[in-house]
């Protein structure tokens, strides 16, 4: 889950735009961003500070990683179950 920051430090630097960072951030995957910038990599909508799932160290919506990673093994029942299937049918 990313954790959403006010603070104004001049020294960090967005990894989404590469931008000096002032006022609201969000530190996630080791960076911090500017909460318009940590992005999805299904929608490329805005993640926030909601919790999201990683495939290829990309963030996803727990919706949008269904859809695009794992559309025949993942299910979202809501935003707090991920039913994970383990039989893969070739």
């Amino acid at each position: 889950m990313a954790s959403l920051i006010e603070r104004d430090l001049n020294q960090m630097v967005c990894a989404g735009c590469g931008q000096l960072i002032g006022g609201e951030y969000l530190q996630a995957l080791g960076s911090v961003w500017h909460p318009e910038h940590f992005v999805c990599a299904g929608c490329s909508r805005p993640i926030g500070s909601d919790s999201f799932l990683l495939h290829d160290h990309a963030p996803y919506h727990a919706q949008c990683y269904s859809q695009f990673v794992a559309p025949n093994f993942v299910r979202i029942i809501n935003s707090n179950i991920l039913i994970v299937s383990t039989v893969v049918v070739w």
